[in-house]
This record gives structure tokens, sequence and C-alpha cells, in this order.
């Protein structure tokens, strides 16, 4: 999941503080994903995230897909 979201952060052009701000979330969480020391987000973050990014992080959260 780590690899997909900032794969998905910077085709967006998205720095991780615009992503925070977007998905109303920590800049400090996005780094945590991005770096996979939180690979668990809950429901709620992960649908913010992919209305952030424009993009189905279902797959990844399942871990169908990297």
């Amino acid at each position: 999941m780590a690899k997909t979201i900032k794969q998905a952060r910077t085709a967006a052009g998205l720095t991780q503080m615009e992503l925070s701000a977007l998905a109303k979330v920590s800049q400090t969480y996005i780094s945590s994903l991005e770096a996979g020391s939180q690979d668990n987000p809950s429901l709620a973050i992960a649908r913010r995230l992919e209305k952030a990014l424009g993009c189905d992080l279902r797959f990844t959260v399942a871990g169908k897909a990297a």
C-alpha cells in the first residue's frame, strides 16, 4: 500500500502536505503510510485518500495489488 499511495500522490502532483489537507489527515500520517509504518488506515481515511488522489485503493488495502 505504501508504494501505491506514494505513486498516486506523485502522479497527481501533490506534496504530502497537500494530500494531507485534501484527505483531512496529518502530514505525519501520510508520511507513515508511505513509509509502511502505518499500513491499516480506517475505511473512512482510505475513502478520503481515494477521493483526494482520484484513484481506487480498495484492492491495495485488501492486499491484492501493489
